[in-house]
């Protein structure tokens, strides 16, 4: 074929949708490239094949993992041709294409093919599994990863696009189905599932023994101690996946050519830009020899040309395939296809408003057609609708293409001229013109701002601390006796009935044993410290716990008093918007998720009550509080008050000014800011317009809590991030409080304003549901260390991304800065911090925000506020010396959209020298790294400092006495009490079933997970959390055992038995074979009547009878064909009827 001279990496799927439809192979100079081109592509081609074989950007002599997507794409294609399947397809980039292999026999023989009916030996799959470098994890959640429950193991091969549930009966595969891989949740079966390798190599004693010849000879090469050599043969031999193996490969693998001789000889070979791919390789040979002579002196590895082609060679082969080229560049020609990059510039010039950014778009597509082009312009899939309403009013004719899944023009009618643009559903990443065609393609994401769609919601995670997370030796406390130590799951069989239980140490030789099913007795102990054990029989834990009751119904006298007067307070009522608010819905760029969704119903609804709203709103960084906000905002305004939103730092004011002023400006809403930024005569001018009611919108730092500021009619204070705020600015903001509505929003609350929201004190919403796409930050402990911080920086060079280099101190910034630049002297490298002056800070915070630097050496200023699309990078240098809630936040400025952020919690000293309390920021941060996880550091925080006191003493030494849950726990008992509301806290019923109702060590093998179960299902409420429960179980694991039924037939009678306050209910079996049901009451506050229960018992026909003691007997009439759990649920509902009206639940 001719070469496609003048071709712009935006059209480079455009222009390849013609070429036959034979096998190709694309390569790209970069794998972003690579994945882009493939997204792309299958735009344009959807019936068609598309794999990547991607590069993960670094050299194999890199102390880091490789990059898990690349990994997978290399896997799951070689895994393919190995089985002899070639995807159409191939798109591949410069690195990945030159990568030494193993004949396709070595990845053959460990590929696997199985279908439902197959016999497997599951023990023995395990371990093949484990052989063929599968990781086992609590959860598949990513490629290369399985986990085994039950008569189920999820497992996710690189060859996968999800991973599958493959469900056993016995040693018989019975079934074969895709799961989504967040939900966990099953899809479609499968007929056949193909499972190869996860990684080239798997460490092992076998691959130890094979190539230690080999090593031993390279160590004498290298010159290296012969210590040093055999360390690396026993990290081998111990099956360390150490990151260092990736140099080692040509050594313990038969590696031969790249991956062209895996390929048919039909394969048509296409290069895009076969000059930067040039460059490239040129680059990769400088990377690889640097990264080898750094290696040499210190670790075994082999050279470059052992692990790839050289770039001579390789371009003999590519050239000698009579490739298909793509040049961006005509020589001396007029371009025939042009990137829309000046129409973007443009259009960024002019973001007040949705209008004005749309207006001159309108004008150029018109243009256009008045020029003959047919302009399509794209959405993603579902968003059409979106972007026909932001059109609409702009005098375009829309037109719908004809086909919705694939980008063709001849959907398009040329003779319809009173059709302007045609609108079609696609992802691509940037449009283009072709001027030859006359066709223009543009994309939404790139012209008006990228949309996102909302997700299945994830579970709620619950704040209290999850007992699942006790090791034996921690401490507990027991409601009753008080604190112990936990020491396991223990299982015994009584009666013939086998239980679990929970073995709680206490002092001297005292041991309670806890049955699983009142788990709900438990909490664990978070008060600090490590308090003495407590004695069975004592009076100290009883005399403990009484004295602070005391106080706490004190306390809570108080609080409700404080919660009185503010509901007798007054302010005026803010009427929901009407069709206003769908006007300035219609101006979101992206789709709220439903915990979005739910927050704006809430504060709407506070918002047109004459009671002022205090609402706490909980949202990871990056989860859309501020649109919530803003609608909240647009609410107050419509309706003619003023709105004020304070921030803690200068440069959050400034995001925040701009995205309030780009969203309401279009209303005429005049928002204006004030912070460090603003001149002493913008500051009385603003004064004097806020008084008169000119400003609707103020927006500032703590300079706005300045008494000079006086509002005409403030109905609605915003307070993002209360935690930053110092204690004189809190005092302020008490009085700004004062009659008038409250939204505060973090990501971390602090632990007084966590606790208040806990209590019902304050209103709560939690947005829990992540972006679309969004992945949680990986993050990382290691010493600081040059090669380490270069490596890390150039890995994230290499994919296009960007890098915060954080560090806290002024003086030595700039000295840190010119280190940096001496390791990547490729790097622009700008600096950032509180003490520069304003315009030199605001020109370098723009600069990387609009990408024009690559590095941004700062400190701790950017902890809150931006929001850029290409940083994925942060390296926290001495982040022992930063608070947990501060280093959530500052983790929080990388991986907002779908690429994976990386943060590096850099060290200057050993772990062994940090302080405890160091150590425990610092590990409690890598725990807490799931997306959502802020509640999680606000707990761990809470743990850490201490809980505080919630009107100002200090209540520190009470929740010492019982730790922090029981405290909370008592608090809101004390409440209930002074509000006559009732309380039951603890589930006081002494349960026996009559069987077995455990989780069997088979199900659920580790002994964490099965605790977690337990209290999982001690705290279902109702039939349908049971039932939902039940249905996620048996999706996930498979058929339930009998004694994992039974469990749940005991929370189902466990919440019917609540309101009845039963002390104890139990099934016996007889001398006669039959079931004896025994009832007891807690006569103190059962509200059911005696002489109710009395008159029942008469009524039963000689089936009851009330013993000395006062329990009931009862006998069942028809007891064929029923265990006892089934029995014991029928006496319950029995006994609910004698309840009162007003306190009857459940069904």
């Amino acid at each position: 074929m001719e070469p496609m001279n003048g071709v712009p990496e935006a059209a480079w799927a455009y222009a390849l949708r013609e070429v036959p439809q034979t096998s190709q192979i694309m390569v790209t100079a970069t794998p972003e490239q690579a994945r882009r081109l493939a997204a792309e592509l299958s735009c344009w081609r959807p019936q068609t094949t598309i794999v990547t074989f991607l590069s993960s950007g670094e050299t194999p002599y890199t102390r880091l993992s490789a990059e898990p997507r690349a990994l997978q794409s290399r896997m799951g294609l070689l895994t393919q041709l190995a089985l002899g399947t070639q995807p159409s397809v191939i798109v591949t980039d410069a690195q990945a294409i030159g990568r030494r292999l193993p004949a396709p026999e070595h990845i053959e023989c460990q590929c696997r093919l199985l279908a439902p009916g197959d016999h497997v030996e599951r023990s023995q799959f395990l371990k093949l599994l484990q052989s063929a470098g599968y990781y086992a994890a609590p959860r598949t959640e990513e490629p290369g990863t399985f986990s085994a429950r039950g008569s189920v193991i999820d497992l996710w091969p690189p060859n996968d696009p999800k991973p599958s549930r493959l469900d056993f009966f016995g040693d018989e595969l019975e079934s074969i189905r895709e799961i989504d891989p967040g939900l966990q949740r099953s899809g479609a079966k499968k007929d056949l599932f193909a499972l190869g390798p996860a990684r080239l190599i798997e460490p092992g004693p076998d691959l130890a023994q094979s190539s230690r010849s080999k090593l031993l000879e390279l160590g004498e090469q290298q010159k290296l101690p012969s210590e040093s050599v055999r360390q690396t043969l026993d990290r081998l031999s111990a099956g360390i996946q150490d990151p260092l193996l990736q140099a080692l490969e040509p050594v313990l693998l038969p590696l031969r050519g790249p991956l062209l001789d895996w390929l048919s000889k039909e394969t048509k070979v296409v290069l895009c830009d076969p000059e930067g791919i040039d460059r490239e390789l040129e680059g990769i040979d400088q990377r690889f020899f640097s990264g080898y002579e750094k290696l040499i002196d210190e670790a075994l590895a082999s050279p470059p040309e052992s692990h790839r082609v050289e770039r001579a060679e390789l371009w003999r082969r590519l050239k000698s395939s009579n490739p298909l080229l793509i040049t961006p560049r005509s020589p001396g020609e007029a371009q025939n296809i042009n990137g829309l990059d000046d129409m973007v510039a443009r259009l960024r010039l002019t973001p007040e408003s949705d209008e004005d950014r749309l207006l001159p778009l309108a004008k150029q597509i018109q243009r256009w057609r008045r020029e003959g082009y047919l302009p399509i312009m794209l959405s993603p899939p579902g968003r059409q609708e979106r972007l026909r309403q932001r059109l609409n009013g702009l005098g375009l004719g829309l037109r719908n293409l004809a086909t919705q899944t694939v980008v063709d023009w001849s959907g398009c009618q040329p003779q319809d001229t009173s059709a302007h643009l045609w609108l079609g559903e696609g992802r691509q990443s940037t449009g283009f013109v072709d001027h030859q065609r006359k066709r223009v393609l543009l994309v939404e994401h790139e012209l008006l701002g990228r949309r996102r769609s909302s997700q299945a919601k994830a579970h709620r995670k619950r704040f209290r601390a999850s007992l699942d997370q006790l090791n034996p030796g921690d401490l507990v406390v027991h409601i009753d006796f008080g604190i112990a130590a936990y020491q396991g799951l223990t299982r015994r069989i009584i009666d013939g009935i086998t239980m679990d239980f929970l073995q709680l140490n206490f002092r001297g030789e005292d041991k309670v044993f806890v049955p699983v099913e009142r788990v709900s007795v438990l909490r664990r102990y978070d008060g600090g410290g490590r308090p003495k054990l407590d004695k069975i029989g004592g009076t100290s834990w009883q005399n403990r716990r009484k004295k602070v009751r005391r106080g706490l119904l004190e306390m809570a006298h108080r609080l409700a008093q404080t919660q009185a007067r503010r509901q007798r307070s007054r302010v005026s009522p803010i009427p929901h918007p009407g069709s206003l608010m769908e006007d300035f819905d219609a101006g979101f760029p992206h789709e709220l998720t439903a915990d979005q969704e739910s927050a704006v119903e809430a504060i709407i609804k506070d918002l047109e009550s004459a009671v002022p709203m205090d609402r706490l709103l909980c949202g990871d960084v990056g989860f859309g509080k501020t649109e919530v906000a803003l609608r909240a905002s647009f609410a107050a305004v419509a309706s003619g008050q003023q709105v004020a939103v304070l921030c803690p730092t200068t440069v959050l004011c400034h995001q925040h000014l701009r995205t309030f002023r780009n969203r309401l400006g279009r209303f005429g809403i005049r928002v204006e800011g004030v912070s460090r930024l603003t001149t002493s005569a913008q500051m009385r001018q603003i004064e004097a317009d806020l008084k008169a009611g000119k400003i609707e919108v103020l927006i500032g730092t703590h300079r706005l809590l300045n008494p000079q500021f006086s509002y005409q009619s403030l109905g609605l204070l915003v307070v993002d991030e209360e935690q930053r705020f110092g204690v004189k600015h809190k005092e302020r903001l008490k009085e700004l409080k004062a009659g008038v509505n409250i939204l505060t929003m973090t990501a971390t609350p602090i632990p007084r304003t966590l606790q208040f929201a806990l209590l019902g004190l304050r209103q709560l919403s939690v947005i829990e549901t992540p972006p679309t796409n969004r992945r949680s930050v990986r993050t990382a402990l290691a010493p600081y260390h040059d090669h380490l911080v270069q490596e890390v920086i150039e890995r994230e060079l290499h994919r296009g991304g960007q890098i915060f280099f954080l560090h806290n101190r002024v003086r030595t910034l700039p000295g840190i800065a010119h280190h940096l630049q001496g390791l990547v002297p490729q790097a622009k490298i700008e600096v950032a911090h509180g003490q520069m002056k304003p315009e030199r800070l605001e020109e370098a915070m723009i600069r990387f925000t609009e990408g024009d630097v690559d590095l941004l050496v700062c400190t701790s200023i950017i902890e809150a506020g931006l929001d850029i699309e290409r940083a994925n990078t942060i390296l926290i240098d001495r982040a022992d010396h930063f608070g947990l809630t501060q280093l959530h936040q500052i983790r929080g400025r990388v991986g907002r959209r779908s690429e994976r952020g990386y943060c590096y919690l850099l060290i200057r000293k050993s772990e062994a020298a940090l302080s405890d309390q160091a150590r425990e920021r610092l590990d409690a941060l890598q725990r807490f790294a799931h997306l959502g996880a802020g509640f999680q550091v606000a707990r761990a925080d809470l743990e850490q400092r201490g809980s505080g006191n919630l009107l100002g003493e200090d209540q520190s030494g009470q929740v010492a006495q019982v730790g922090i849950d029981l405290y909370l726990d008592l608090l809101a008992e004390a409440l209930a009490q002074v509000q006559g509301t009732g309380s039951d806290l603890t589930d006081r019923l002494d349960l026996k079933l009559g069987r077995s109702a455990v989780i069997p060590h088979a199900f659920l093998p580790d002994a964490a997970e099965r605790l977690a179960l337990y209290e999982h299902i001690g705290r279902l409420q109702n039939d349908q959390e049971i039932e939902a429960l039940e249905d996620e179980l048996t999706d996930t694991y498979g058929r339930l055992p009998d004694e994992v039924d039974a469990l749940f037939m005991a929370a189902r009678i466990r919440w019917r038995a609540m309101p009845m306050q039963l002390a104890m209910l139990q099934a016996v079996r007889t001398k006669s074979n039959r079931w004896s049901l025994m009832a007891g009451f807690h006569t103190e506050t059962t509200p059911i009547q005696a002489q109710d229960l009395v008159n029942w018992v008469r009524n039963s026909e000689n089936r009851c009878h009330l013993t000395k003691s006062g329990r009931i007997v009862h006998d069942p009439a028809d007891q064929e064909g029923k265990d006892s759990a089934e029995l014991l649920l029928g006496f319950v509902n029995q006994l609910k009827g004698l309840l009162p009206k007003g306190e009857k639940s459940g069904p």
